[in-house]
């Protein structure tokens, strides 16, 4: 990858001083040294994770150019999708021919002797969309790993699953259950359950909201735990609710205590994605939702096809919650004006606080125009 060897010699240097001890009783052994490996914890370690992984990626970007095996085309001459990585996590995405498996094995053993770094097939697994359990099978034995199912867990999300179901956020009720616990509801002033119940958001149900669109039943057992934890009770027996849990979930100006609602915060967070999607346009997630739910028929403000299922109709559906309290998520984001490349001429709030398109301004023009004519096309 083109570092000198000075460059080399300083990260060998690091990584070749590095000493440590155990603990033996509570009390530290003598120092040794580290022998390979990277230390977990270690600032440096992500750095050089990256850094290693990136040749693999370099390996598997020539093997597409090259057709030693090939990723997933997305429509819409849509970007060819090969591989992900995330530290030393990698996920693999291949049309499921016997060449390419074969190719894929024989990849991971060049990289293993150029770098040292070899794969646990034992936590490998083989996932297919669309193929029998035979089919699978017979793939996996070609790279001798394991065959998974949906959904799996992937970032400590799940990947696969349907999150309308109650039962898929089993794992951030649980959370929340032990988090606000009875035993500690008693030992626990009030400021003190208060300071609790704004901190458990912060894991991994923050997590989760600010992908998925929690359904009622959910939010509903969520807030009963939040409730029966400051009033000191249990989950089927309430303590006394001296203020309406309405009043609680108000900003502090308001006379509330600030603890924020769950409902309102899966909303919020589901939002984002939609500011995300009107300012991140050069990034591969929104590549690929454009290819797949583009379509030059809708006027939608976000791409979508409402006869899909799955996380992005969820997302562009939060819209409606924002329409019962009588906001227009489209409205909350207005284009401040530069070139006039990025936004859209009649479908993006710019010139006003509300589309072209729902003024109904010149409709005589609309029909002129692509759908996604932008600013600076329509002022030539």
């Amino acid at each position: 990858m083109n570092f000198t060897s000075t460059w080399r010699r300083w990260i060998h240097a690091i990584l070749a001083s590095s000493k440590a001890s155990v603990l033996v009783n509570g009390s530290p052994s003598k120092e040794f040294s580290c022998q390979r490996g990277l230390r977990q914890g270690d600032p440096l370690s992500p750095f050089l994770f990256v850094i290693a992984m990136e040749a693999w990626s370099c390996i598997l970007r020539k093997a597409n150019e090259v057709g030693i095996f090939h990723g997933m085309q997305l429509p819409n001459n849509g970007s060819l999708i090969s591989h992900f990585l995330f530290a030393d996590d990698v996920i693999i995405i291949s049309q499921g021919n016997e060449n390419s498996f074969r190719n894929i094995g024989r990849s991971l053993r060049g990289f293993y002797l150029i770098s040292g770094l070899k794969v646990n097939l034992e936590k490998s697994s083989l996932y297919g969309l669309g193929w029998g359990n035979s089919d699978l099978l017979s793939m996996a034995s070609i790279i001798h790993c394991k065959v998974g199912d949906f959904p799996l867990t992937y970032l400590g999300l799940k990947v696969g699953a349907n999150m309308n179901l109650k039962k898929n956020w089993d794992p951030v009720v649980d959370i929340f259950r032990a988090r606000l616990s009875n035993w500690k509801a008693k030992t626990l002033s009030m400021g003190g359950r208060v300071t609790l119940i704004k901190s458990v958001l912060e894991s991994l149900p923050i997590y989760y909201f600010s992908l998925y669109r929690a359904p009622s039943g959910v939010i509903d057992s969520l807030e009963r735990i939040r409730r029966s934890f400051l009033w000191g009770g249990k989950e089927d027996r309430h303590g006394i609710p001296w203020v309406a849990w309405e009043t609680v979930t108000l900003p502090k100006d308001k006379g509330g205590l600030g603890i924020t609602s769950l409902k309102y915060s899966n909303m919020a967070m589901l939002a984002k994605w939609w500011w995300r999607f009107k300012n991140e346009k050069h990034s591969l997630w929104w590549n690929v939702i454009w290819s797949l739910h583009h379509s030059t028929r809708s006027w939608n403000p976000l791409p979508v096809k409402l006869s899909s299922c799955g996380v992005w109709r969820n997302i562009f559906k939060v819209s409606d919650d924002f329409n019962k309290v009588n906001i227009d998520l489209n409205c909350l984001f207005i284009g401040v004006l530069g070139k006039g490349d990025r936004i859209r001429f009649w479908l993006d709030p710019w010139a006003t606080e509300v589309p072209f398109k729902v003024t109904g301004s010149n409709l005589e023009l609309v029909l002129e125009v692509e759908e996604r004519a932008v600013v600076a096309a329509r002022a030539c």
